[in-house]
């Protein structure tokens, strides 16, 4: 049940992703300020369109843990790692990623800090199999270039 609703929840994030075009544009001043709805409806999962050049080769769910993995692709920056599914990555360059105070930050907004050669440094967490305990690594990758537009994973 629980993986059909993670499967339910990547699916329908993506048919968002590429239903979405254009954000509206941030209000700069408070007579042009938005409400705490249209706030808020700015940090869900897909408003933004995905316009990076960059992909880490992962299908994610995201929470307050952060971006939980859950399909690794073959021959992608992941897997050169290795990430696993259920592994969290928590932060790409030392910023944030996942669901925090309600506003999700998604994994491929972090990625512009790689434009020159591609190179970021994730923050990982990983279930340690043998005694349960949390342990972390912060892995340097070169992510995988993608054409401008494509339709990647993140």
């Amino acid at each position: 049940m629980a993986s059909s609703l993670l499967k339910m929840i990547v699916v329908s994030s993506a048919a968002l992703l590429s239903q979405q075009t254009v954000a509206p544009p941030l209000p700069e001043s408070t007579t042009t300020s938005e409400g705490r709805t249209e706030h808020f409806k700015r940090y869900q999962r897909g408003f933004y369109k995905k316009e990076t050049t960059w992909a880490l080769g992962v299908d994610l769910t995201y929470d307050g843990d952060g971006a939980v993995v859950q399909k690794v692709h073959a021959t992608s920056a992941a897997a050169s790692i290795p990430l696993l599914p259920g592994d969290i990555v928590q932060e790409v360059n030392r910023s944030p990623v996942g669901v925090i105070r309600n506003r999700t930050y998604e994994l491929w907004m972090r990625y512009p800090d790689a434009a020159a050669s591609g190179e970021v440094q994730l923050t990982i967490a990983r279930q340690d199999r043998s005694t349960g305990a949390m342990k972390y690594f912060f892995p340097k990758v070169t992510l995988d270039a993608v054409a401008a537009g494509a339709q990647v994973a993140e």
